[in-house]
């Protein structure tokens, strides 16, 4: 579980998301994702506490407060809400194929070299809905939001600090509703303090890749990630 908690928080210091759904869809292999979610999910707060705390005048705080966190917000909602009542194996599956389908998009338009165009108000609306829904169930909205967010910001550095900002802002609400329903407990506390070293160490390796990676490369990256962790969750359900 160490080396998957390793991978999933570089990539989160490296491009400011990919540690919840990386780790959920391997470590769910291996453990329940009731299990899982509870322990990673205060180490995600962490790792965004530290990039929003030392990255915060690169938080495009527009952005967030007007587009992302009013849209997310309505999606997120309903995902707690509604978290009992829907067949996760289907609600996984469709997650998992919208992500191949999404990144392996954006990666042939990096590829050719053609121009990322941006998306309308609504359809942006509409992903980060989606994202925040999806968050609200598997604290993992990822994919719907980085597609929608990279559409906006070019930027490397601010797109990892608003994720960033995002993911702390959302995931701190989650974990009250963890504290409420008594999914958080002293031993989730304690496997998470366990695996803090392993956080640390994913925070100095990713910090020196984003340092060093170009912007393109920064988002070939990006969406290897998602179609990694998109075949991954489908191969789990179809296994």
């Amino acid at each position: 579980m160490m080396g998957i908690v390793l991978l999933s928080f570089t990539s989160q210091a490296l491009s400011g998301f990919g540690s919840i759904i990386i780790a959920v869809t391997l470590g769910s292999n291996f453990y329940p994702i009731k299990t899982l979610l509870p322990i990673l999910v205060p180490l995600d707060i962490i790792i965004n506490g530290y990039l929003v705390a030392r990255y915060r005048s690169s938080v495009d705080t527009s952005f967030l407060l007007k587009k992302t966190l009013p849209s997310m917000g309505v999606g997120f909602i309903a995902g707690v809400i509604l978290f009992s009542l829907l067949e996760s194996v289907i609600l996984k599956g469709m997650f998992g194929v919208f992500v191949v389908i999404i990144s392996a998009r954006e990666l042939f338009i990096i590829l050719r070299r053609s121009e990322t165009r941006d998306i309308s108000s609504v359809s942006q609306a509409a992903y980060l809905a989606l994202g925040g829904f999806i968050q609200g169930v598997f604290a993992s909205g990822g994919p719907p939001v980085v597609y929608a967010v990279s559409r906006s910001i070019r930027d490397k550095t601010v797109f990892r600090s608003t994720l960033a900002a995002i993911w702390l802002v959302l995931n701190s609400v989650l974990i009250v509703a963890y504290a409420v329903a008594h999914r958080l407990t002293v031993e989730t506390i304690t496997y998470s303090a366990i695996l803090l070293p392993v956080v640390v160490v994913g925070i100095v390796i990713g910090e020196l890749l984003h340092r060093y990676i170009n912007e393109t490369h920064f988002r070939i990256v990006i969406f290897c990630i998602l179609i990694v962790a998109g075949l991954s969750i489908l191969v789990q359900i179809f296994r």
